[in-house]
């Protein structure tokens, strides 16, 4: 183990570089896939804990709350936010303190995020390396017009790809057009739409290299679409339609090319979408810490 490059970015925490390697979605098969969305929540380092309150009355431990707000046993959401709620009311110096597990929250409909935060001064959230693994189109932390909070050591991941992508099999000049072959297990295969339903694509997606993970040389680094479609009678096979501006690259791709793009969920019935979209959210903070955070996939480009 070692310090890594991601993005270009060197960080020095003693990761597993098997599990950093595989971690790779662009490049591996699903069953690598699949076995990196598992690794990747076993990083072999530990967050900084924060240090306790003075007061041990100010430490409030999501698992104390789990028996208050077992409704649905398999949804810890109402436990985290009990926690949270009772360290509000006991600020400012409280402390809210997870353990290194998984907590998988459910379908959250009165806000779009999780955990929010408004107008809380003082507050301090010891994720511990916790792992908050949700459904999208929910989204993971907001914070309004907060002062002196700290969040530490969480690790955010969603419980399915929230972008699909695959291989090019053809490419239309003439129609304006490419088919791409979705990788089982991402939305428009077949496997995927039978568990989670339908959805659609964001407006834009990326032509990438056929084996390294970049976007592929000597192409704009996004191509926005006029549809993304499946195509009648060849089950997981989507065609990609480009805006206009955007067909001359269409010269430049060829089959075996992959070709990625965000998806979106979407909300069940009419439920208002309180909330911004993006992963974490903080407006209007004044002298807030945020630190050790880890995220998996984002539902926008700005996420």
């Amino acid at each position: 183990a070692g310090p890594i490059v991601v993005d270009g970015t060197i960080d020095t925490k003693e990761w597993d570089e098997t599990a950093v390697a595989r971690a790779m979605p662009l490049v591996q098969d699903v069953g690598e896939d699949q076995a990196a969305r598992v690794s990747r929540r076993n990083l072999t380092y530990a967050p900084t804990p924060i240090p306790p309150p003075a007061d041990p009355a100010k430490t409030f431990r999501v698992a104390d709350f789990a028996s208050q707000t077992a409704a649905d046993p398999a949804d810890d959401g109402p436990a985290i936010r009990a926690a949270l709620a009772a360290a509000i009311q006991a600020c400012p110096g409280a402390v809210v303190l997870f353990e290194p597990r998984i907590y998988h929250l459910g379908l959250r409909t009165e806000h779009r995020a999780h955990i929010v935060l408004e107008g809380i001064s003082d507050l301090a959230i010891d994720g511990r390396g916790a792992t908050l693994s949700i459904t999208p189109p929910n989204t993971f932390i907001q914070v309004d017009h907060c002062e002196r909070v700290i969040l530490r050591g969480l690790v955010c991941d969603y419980d399915r790809p929230v972008h699909t992508q695959g291989r090019i099999q053809a490419v239309d000049l003439d129609g304006g057009s490419f088919d791409v072959a979705i990788q089982d297990g991402y939305a428009f295969s077949p496997a995927y739409n039978e568990r989670y339903g339908p959805c659609r694509v964001e407006a834009w997606g990326t032509v990438m290299d056929p084996l390294e993970r970049h976007s592929k040389w000597g192409m704009g680094d996004h191509i926005f679409l006029e549809s993304f479609e499946p195509v009648e009678a060849r089950p997981g096979v989507c065609r990609a339609v480009p805006q206009e501006r955007y067909r001359g690259q269409l010269a430049a791709i060829q089959p075996g090319d992959r070709f990625a793009i965000n998806v979106v969920h979407p909300w069940p019935g009419d439920v208002p979408r309180l909330g911004a979209e993006h992963n974490l959210t903080v407006s209007h903070c004044r002298d807030c810490v945020f630190e050790e955070l880890t995220f998996y996939g984002g539902q926008l480009m700005n996420s």
